[in-house]
């Protein structure tokens, strides 16, 4: 590995666990959780006060991270030796990250290149995650930019959630919300690219709306040369239904954040999978045990 000039950035809404995030060379920025109490750093909520906010109806929301938290960060890289910072966002359509990113670069002592993911979730992981595998290899800023930017231009999301009840309030997918309508006891099964291009399709129950993501994912990643596979545990996880994806590729495991709830509701099931440099296998081989089995860790598998 060669000595690091690039910088990689991300915010939480990509759910990336910090320790895993760090293996892969990824500064991870809180978004904000505003709820009746106050503002938190997301993930400084705890995921059953979420929940437990949630089914009571309490006003719960996100923003974009703070400017400032955005430019120190910046300024941390800098001290710690970069010469660059590539900071991949969630997408335009879907928060202010790019935004509030580009307006932090402007004070920030480093160069700062802004990546629009178009995506957010395991999308937006998979691309940071990439970027930063690739800034770790010794990659150039452009190298590092471009290696995000083909991650996200390769990604498919799929997810399901039980209502969209928490989607229209968020006002985050209104072509989703519109298209999905409000037939009674479907489930939507939601298939996005980049730039938020949006399919759905309507499943009679949530076990086989689970299955259909598991499925639209497992059709993508038999179309990609270098497949990552990301999955989002709802509740019971999927490997008690025995919805983990069968692909010849590695797999990561999480538990969405607080962030992704609020948005999308507690019940949300979610995969991802995209087209990775190969950086990224050299460091996923070199991954030990340890880490790959920490509790509350990202888990990742071949």
């Amino acid at each position: 590995m060669t000595d690091r000039t690039v910088a990689v950035i991300t915010d939480s809404s990509s759910g990336l666990d910090p320790r895993t995030a760090a293996h892969f060379g990824v500064c991870v920025v809180p978004v904000r959780v505003i709820t009746e109490a106050g503002t938190s750093a997301d993930g400084t909520i705890s995921v059953d006060d979420v929940v437990r906010q949630l089914k009571a109806g309490a006003e719960i929301r996100t923003l974009e991270p703070q400017v400032l938290a955005l430019l120190t960060a910046f300024k941390d890289c800098e001290a710690y030796g970069a010469s660059h910072v590539v900071a991949v966002m969630a997408g335009t359509s879907l928060s202010e990250a790019v935004v509030a990113a580009e307006s932090a670069a402007g004070a920030s002592p480093v160069p700062v290149s802004v990546v629009d993911s178009g995506s957010s979730s395991m999308s937006l992981g998979l691309a940071a995650l990439a970027a930063g595998a690739v800034s770790l290899e010794g990659g150039d800023p452009m190298g590092v930019v471009r290696a995000a930017r083909a991650a996200a231009d390769s990604a498919v999301l799929a997810f399901t959630v039980s209502s969209l009840r928490h989607i229209r309030r968020s006002r985050r997918m209104p072509q989703l919300v519109e298209a999905f309508g409000r037939p009674k006891n479907a489930k939507p099964v939601v298939r996005s690219t980049r730039n938020s291009q949006v399919d759905v399709e309507r499943a009679r129950d949530m076990t086989v709306a689970r299955r259909a993501v598991i499925e639209i994912v497992e059709r993508a990643a038999h179309r990609m040369e270098r497949p990552v596979v990301a999955i989002g545990l709802g509740a019971g996880g999927p490997s008690s239904e025995g919805l983990l994806p069968r692909v010849d590729a590695p797999l990561l495991v999480a538990s969405p954040p607080p962030s992704l709830l609020i948005n999308t509701g507690p019940d949300v099931f979610n995969a991802a999978v995209a087209e990775m440099p190969a950086e990224f296998f050299t460091l996923h081989a070199q991954l030990d045990d340890a880490l790959a089995n920490a509790e509350g860790s990202l888990a990742l598998t071949a």
